[in-house]
């Protein structure tokens, strides 16, 4: 009867187990696993105690296998080499990779430079499928349950499970319709004027440079919309404004004209949001990695 619980069988006891299987004698698997000759027969004695078999019986200066130690070597053998693959990196093939993500991302996301990305990336993989989600401020519960693979937003959320890159720095700018109105010039044309806002921004914090002119612009906004999109179609045969990132040149900003603010705005940062969990998987490391080279047009250091 058994009295050793065999939860207790380190990788140690099989990898003694198969070296005196393969060199015959204790004193060379002492020499060859750096070990004792006491450390080797005890780890024997555990394992003839697992196995309720000699496992191992002397022949001359050497030992010899038991039948049932034969077999047991068949089936350790290929364990321990699966356990050494799985102790080193796994080298990525891109071309093998088979993608379903999904990611939280708006429409100035997808049109500045998401849109590129995924075309790059699919292009290099098996298979490639994606389910983008409207991104307003960062979900932290869905990044934390892995409903979501990725996150791109402006906001960095402070949490040490939530790891996050900055892809680059935008500045914004006003953007108008010249057939519609004059650009704005001085301080009093900018507080003067209506805009057009994002319904997800109202109310959102800002730094003291900034703050002035945003009250200004929430108080002076008379359409807000989901999307960046929609704002140009707006603005666009109308004498509404919008501030919004300079990068937007898509999505119907390319035929309006734009001015600078009457002040040095903060940058906008735009940054790619995961979870710690992926933070070392070879697979999610390539595609955010991939996703960073789409974006070096744009980042200055």
């Amino acid at each position: 009867m058994k009295d050793f619980d065999y939860l207790a069988l380190s990788g140690q006891h099989l990898l003694v187990f198969t070296t005196l299987h393969e060199v015959g004698t204790v004193t060379k698997t002492a020499e060859q696993l750096d070990l004792t000759q006491s450390t080797i027969s005890h780890s024997l004695q555990k394992l003839r105690l697992i196995f309720d078999d000699e496992l191992f019986v002397r022949s001359g200066r050497s030992v010899m296998p038991t039948q049932k130690s034969e077999y047991l070597y068949q089936e350790i053998k290929p364990l321990l080499v699966r356990l050494d693959e799985l102790t080193h990196t796994q080298e990525f093939e891109p071309k093998l990779a088979h993608f379903d993500y999904t990611i939280l991302a708006n429409d100035y996301q997808v049109g500045v430079f998401l849109t590129q990305a995924m075309q790059q990336i699919s292009a290099q993989v098996a298979s490639f499928r994606l389910n983008i989600l409207p991104s307003r401020k960062p979900n932290i519960e869905q990044l934390r349950q892995h409903n979501v693979d990725v996150a791109f937003s402006p906001f960095a959320p402070d949490h040490n499970d939530i790891m996050s890159v900055r892809l680059f720095d935008d500045v914004a700018r006003c953007y108008y319709d010249p057939a519609y109105r004059s650009p704005p010039v001085t301080e009093q044309d900018f507080d003067n004027a209506r805009y057009v806002g994002l319904s997800f921004t109202k109310g959102a914090s800002a730094s003291q440079t900034d703050k002035r002119i945003i009250q200004a612009i929430d108080a002076n906004t008379v359409i807000r919309t989901n999307s960046f999109a929609t704002m140009a179609t707006f603005i666009k045969g109308s004498e509404l404004m919008a501030i919004v990132p300079s990068k937007l040149n898509t999505l119907g900003f390319e035929h309006l004209d734009s001015v600078a603010l009457p002040y040095q705005p903060t940058p906008i940062t735009m940054r790619m949001l995961w979870h710690k969990k992926y933070q070392k998987d070879p697979k999610h490391q390539w595609f955010r990695e991939q996703v960073v080279a789409s974006t070096d047009i744009f980042r200055t250091y």
